[in-house]
């Protein structure tokens, strides 16, 4: 398994995994154009767009310095694309990320995004993190922890 931040050259692929995955969780929102995705290469210092995989990109991870005194890193989007999901992928990558920015980190789960909320609460288990508190709304549930 392996993690790297997308070069320049990656980001049109990884623009259409983006559409796909916003697709997947936004039904029926037309907006092709994501002025966030654009931020990851404008705010190099602040924002970090990962691909993962074994031999290719299988995945995507969008991580993020919130400007939240209380937290150092937030999963802005994380994504295992569907031909690749229940292989353990997810869950293998997280510690590699977590050990590229150790600290408070947050990850919000859309609460409409029922994979996502199996999906995290076992992940985060299986990576060892720290101080894990919960909490949620009826938009999404947030986790925020401690990752070294």
């Amino acid at each position: 398994m392996r993690l790297w931040l997308a070069e320049a050259a990656e980001k049109p692929t990884l623009a259409r995994s983006y559409a796909a995955y916003m697709a997947e969780l936004c039904p029926g929102d037309a907006t092709t154009d994501d002025p966030y995705f654009e931020r990851y290469w404008q705010e190099p210092s602040a924002r970090f767009p990962y691909r993962f995989g074994n031999d290719a990109p299988q995945g995507f991870a969008f991580v993020r310095i919130p400007q939240e005194p209380d937290l150092d890193f937030e999963m802005a989007e994380f994504c295992v694309d569907p031909v690749h999901r229940q292989q353990g992928l997810g869950v293998a990558i997280l510690p590699l990320l977590f050990a590229r920015h150790p600290g408070r980190w947050e990850v919000s789960v859309l609460m409409s995004n029922g994979a996502g909320l199996a999906f995290w609460p076992k992940a985060l288990r299986k990576a060892a993190v720290q101080d894990l508190r919960m909490k949620e709304d009826d938009i999404a549930r947030d986790y925020r922890f401690t990752a070294h």
